[in-house]
């Protein structure tokens, strides 16, 4: 097994859940009300990386917001450190180091996510046509 952190493809997961909305570049307002990422106004839970985890993890009552629990933690804190990307600002607000300690704690965050070796699917088939022959 191996860290796989690096691993996570937020721009994927991103691109899967969240660009409908907010568009691929996190412009926002293809949904009423759908968050501008680009931009530091009006943020209803916060622009941290803790507070747009639970953004993730629990939506935003009143909005088209949904809660999106059924992604595993790491995915979560993966795509919050993602939507950020698209704020080019250097007002952009950060966790103190207890903040951080707290958040990781609080969720479960302090042991990485560990994978088995995998390997494309291409790979996988050539294996099993040369298994048949």
């Amino acid at each position: 097994e191996e860290f796989a952190l690096e691993k996570i493809d937020a721009e994927r997961i991103y691109a899967t859940y969240c660009a409908s909305c907010h568009g691929l570049q996190g412009q926002g307002g293809l949904v009423e009300g759908a968050r501008n990422f680009t931009s530091m106004t009006d943020w209803k839970k916060g622009a941290k990386v803790s507070q747009i985890y639970r953004t993730l993890t629990n939506g935003v009552e009143g909005t088209q917001m949904r809660a999106f629990s059924n992604l595993p933690p790491w995915e979560r804190f993966a795509l919050a450190h993602y939507v950020r990307k698209f704020y080019k600002g250097s007002d952009i607000p950060t966790e103190s180091l207890a903040e951080v300690e707290k958040f990781v704690k609080d969720n479960k965050l302090d042991d990485p996510p560990k994978v088995s070796r995998a390997f494309p699917i291409e790979e996988a088939m050539d294996s099993v046509v040369k298994e048949s022959e």
